[in-house]
């Protein structure tokens, strides 16, 4: 008896940028920079893939995914081709290209794998923080 599509084994979401590193799996609704690099990856090895990283309207966002096999699994390396919006709640997905569920190389189907983050907003830098005074002009 099928016991049904059960969870991607090993799963994780890694997210990347200078200065550090967040496991997304262990940290429900986490902050990211608009431009962190997401690494994903799970034990089996997926035959078709979709990979989707989405903003709160379920917009894609611009992004450049390298998939690749190792170890009998696979490795995802997803980089935003331009910042996400910031103060945004993001979803990161995978599931399957032509089916709903992804499935492995034996054609075992899976749930699809989301984990949701915020995008905070970039640095304010020291010179525009400050408040701009309108110079005024004396006649004489």
């Amino acid at each position: 008896m099928d016991a049904g599509p059960q969870p991607l084994p090993a799963a994780s979401l890694v997210a990347v940028w200078d200065g550090g590193t967040l496991d997304l799996r262990s940290t429900p609704d986490a902050s990211l920079p608009p431009l962190a690099l997401l690494r994903f990856s799970t034990a089996v090895r997926l035959a078709d893939p979709r990979i989707r990283v989405l903003d709160d309207q379920d917009r894609m966002q611009p992004s450049h995914a390298v998939i690749s096999s190792a170890g009998g699994g696979t490795l995802v390396t997803v980089q935003p081709t331009q910042p996400m919006s910031a103060r945004q709640c993001c979803r990161f997905v995978v599931d399957g290209e032509r089916q709903p569920l992804p499935l492995d190389a034996a054609g075992h189907r899976f749930l699809p794998f989301q984990v949701r983050f915020t995008v905070w907003p970039p640095p304010v830098s020291v010179a525009s923080a400050r408040p701009r005074h309108r110079r005024r002009h004396h006649r004489r």
